[in-house]
């Protein structure tokens, strides 16, 4: 569980420390599960994000020498705004953002770690969303799933 946290982390402080993300996506970054707002207070803004941190389930932590080795996080994210502009926009700026290339690294300070490894994408989806709370909006809805890796150490 300390692992989901620490990615957890790592995640929003990557995402607030990148201002286009804060300027396309006012409602912010939540971590699921999101609580309800109260009936008198406004809807949080849109677009918005919500993400998620478990053990990648395709993957065991594979162990190095000792008490070290590399640990898989899954991170599902998802983003959520009117119309298909504004989700595109989100989506290049996410890649860039949080998928590790040659190019960008894309690390994450994440706590109680030796380092970040990589960080990949694993899947990506953008859809209409039938569930909005308002029939005529075009809700869509982009989910990432990456996969965080991150060297730790047991001791």
């Amino acid at each position: 569980m300390a692992a989901d946290t620490d990615v957890a982390i790592a995640w929003k402080r990557r995402w607030d420390a990148i201002p286009e993300l804060s300027e396309q996506v006012p409602g912010g970054l939540h971590q699921e599960p999101m609580p309800k707002a109260p009936k008198d207070q406004n809807p949080i803004a849109r677009p918005y994000a919500t993400f998620m941190v478990k053990q990648d389930p395709g993957r065991k932590n594979d162990y190095t020498s000792g008490a070290d080795y590399i640990d898989y996080r899954r991170v599902s994210l998802q983003v959520f705004g009117v119309g298909k502009e504004a989700i595109g926009d989100v989506v290049s700026l996410v890649h860039n953002t949080f998928r590790s290339t040659r190019a960008n690294i894309a690390a994450l300070a994440i706590p109680n770690t030796v380092a970040h490894v990589r960080t990949e994408l694993v899947t990506e989806e953008i859809m209409t969303d039938e569930t909005g709370p308002v029939q005529s909006e075009d809700i869509q809805r982009a989910t990432f799933e990456f996969t965080v890796w991150s060297h730790r150490n047991e001791g």
